[in-house]
């Protein structure tokens, strides 16, 4: 058990700036969901879907591919100058070409005028980039802390300034608060650019981080080890598909919600789901709190002889804590809905399916370890191309019937699907022997006592806050001693 609590601790720590996302989120969304209209939220939603595109392309895998050979090699700082530099220059090019670009690119999304923030998003994805590889390294060398540290002030950096855009200034140009400032905040703000306004304190966060990590940078040295540099490129190249497919499945039905709705409703559409899509952010912290600890973790017991049985132990804890977090969020909706505005309560069916969804992605994050350990990179790409296109054509079909519902269950049924793939191409090239039905047992577990509640919440009455309690309670104590008290299969 000592390592995974050394897996839990690490957990903890970089979630410690997950939990400062947490807290922001949990201003913004209210703050957001309340100043901006439903179109204003959805191109917010729109755009932030295509940065998570654009991620993939502009660090293809190198980060994976740091961890991999940095492992595998006694000359690290190698490693890290070789990634590192690669990163700089396909930055460089990438924000010339965005700058220049950015109003084309704008017309071309059908966002006539909107070229200021694409310029903005090249921006904060320049930023972002470049944090990339020098991040990594605080993860290999253990630093959470100051990962953590980094990370935080990002978070706080930005949650400010849309507190200051988004509500002082404009209470104070109406005269609610410090009338005395009034000439100064007229001076700084333009009552019709709060969606702008957004983008640039994201930038400005994003700006912090690349601050806090110069004294990583500055070990940087430009020469760079070319052969090592192919054998990455080699290496990761796979992950970009990877990447670009897993967004397929993560992001793309609020871009196709944008194309296959009618107009007059479709920016409308894709901010309410959007909007509702942030409930599941506790659980989506938790996975990926876990996914910065796990993968330097994972690499680093991959030479122990019990290396395989610890990869179980790991997948046991997480499928009950995501599971927990699944139920909490699904029984104590009634409070969870308030951090939004209401008029976006109209998509909240869609919480629960979503939450399962990211649960389900969680595990496919577990068992993905398997094909980075046994080089089989390719296999991964695989999997993830086969989700990418499940979840094309069910977004093709069912929005147009369903919309955003149907978009919801298109993304449980992708990553369910990578999920049960991911674990039958693990026990062909990887085996490790996972408690299948120990952890299916745990989730249906979960699922069941929700149902329950749901058919019952009527008989409940004044009581149910209290009965919804008692269930999370009962399930808790259940889990820990029934499935996580017993040994896992040696």
């Amino acid at each position: 058990m000592s390592v995974i609590r050394k897996l839990a601790s690490q957990t903890a720590v970089y979630g410690l700036s997950s939990m400062a996302r947490l807290i922001s989120t949990l201003v913004l969304v209210p703050l957001q969901s309340r100043v901006l209209s439903e179109e204003q939220n959805g191109t917010l939603s729109f755009y932030y879907s295509l940065v998570a595109f654009a991620m993939v392309l502009l660090t293809y895998g190198m980060e994976t591919a740091f961890f991999r050979f940095s492992s595998q090699r006694e000359d690290k700082q190698t490693v890290f100058n070789t990634a590192f530099r690669s990163i700089c220059i396909s930055t460089g090019l990438f924000l010339v070409l965005g700058i220049l670009f950015g109003n084309d690119f704008s017309s071309f999304l059908g966002f006539d005028g909107g070229g200021v923030y694409v310029k903005w998003l090249v921006l904060i994805l320049a930023m972002d980039t470049l944090c990339a590889i020098p991040f990594a390294r605080l993860r290999e060398l253990n630093k959470a802390k100051r990962f953590a540290f980094a990370r935080i002030l990002n978070i706080v950096v930005n949650l400010s300034l849309n507190v200051v855009f988004l509500w002082l200034l404009p209470n104070i140009i109406d005269g609610k608060i410090l009338p005395s400032l009034t000439t100064f905040a007229q001076s700084i703000y333009s009552p019709g650019r709060q969606l702008e306004y957004v983008f640039i304190a994201n930038f400005a966060g994003s700006l912090m981080s690349l601050f806090l990590l110069l004294p990583v940078i500055k070990t940087f040295s430009f020469k760079a080890d070319k052969a090592l540099l192919r054998k990455m490129l080699v290496y990761s190249w796979p992950l970009i598909i990877v990447g670009l497919a897993g967004m397929v499945n993560e992001t793309l039905d609020r871009v196709l919600l944008k194309y296959l709705l009618p107009n007059d409703i479709a920016l409308s559409q894709v901010g309410i789901y959007g909007t509702c899509y942030k409930l599941s952010i506790f659980l989506t912290i938790f996975v990926q709190a876990f996914r910065f600890a796990a993968e330097p973790f994972f690499f680093s017991q991959s030479s122990q002889a019990d290396a395989r049985l610890t990869y179980s132990k790991v997948m046991d804890w997480f499928v009950a804590v995501c599971s927990f977090i699944f139920l909490a969020i699904c029984l104590y909706m009634d409070i969870a809905r308030h951090f939004i505005d209401e008029k976006f309560w109209g998509g909240l069916h869609v919480v629960p399916v979503l939450l399962m969804a990211n649960l389900c992605l969680g595990i496919y994050v577990n068992l993905s370890i398997w094909y980075k350990l046994s080089n089989n990179t390719k296999i991964g790409s695989y999997i993830s191309v086969g989700g990418a296109m499940l979840t094309l054509v069910l977004l093709w079909w069912l929005i147009p019937i369903y919309g955003y519902t149907g978009a919801a269950w298109t993304t449980l049924v992708c990553y369910l699907s990578m999920a049960v793939a991911g674990y039958l191409g693990g026990q062909k090239y990887y085996p490790i022997p996972y408690r299948v039905a120990v952890n299916l047992g745990v989730i249906l577990l979960a699922l069941g006592i929700y149902v329950l509640s749901q058919n019952w919440e009527a008989e409940f009455g004044q009581f149910k806050l209290m009965i919804h309690s008692a269930m999370l309670i009962l399930y808790a104590l259940l889990v820990y001693f029934i499935a996580l008290r017993k040994p896992a299969n040696s």
